[in-house]
């Protein structure tokens, strides 16, 4: 039809997608820590803005969670990254938590 953009955030389309490089089954995804943060939902947050750059995050509850307290929500959570997205995660939040 002749679209260029996307009418809900004006990202230009393209006509296929790069390739995704091939996982490497021999090696299992090493998760390191890239910060700590108060709550979840700040945790959550800073992980929803590296995903939008295409960076695979996992949010980890430090405490007893549900089971104890109902909810996890306010508890300190650990945000993890792939260890070979460390760096770029590091230099996309900036000076942010420990």
């Amino acid at each position: 039809m002749g679209f260029e953009r996307c009418a809900d955030c004006g990202t230009a389309l393209v006509a296929s997608l790069p390739p995704l490089s091939p996982a490497r089954r021999d090696e299992p995804t090493r998760e390191v820590r890239l910060a700590t943060y108060s709550t979840w939902s700040e945790a959550s947050m800073w992980a929803e803005r590296l995903e939008a750059e295409e960076i695979p995050t996992v949010l980890v509850p430090l405490g007893p969670g549900a089971g104890a307290w109902g909810s996890s929500a306010l508890l300190p959570h650990e945000l993890r990254v792939r260890a070979e997205d460390l760096e770029r995660a590091q230099q996309l939040l900036g000076n942010g938590p420990s």
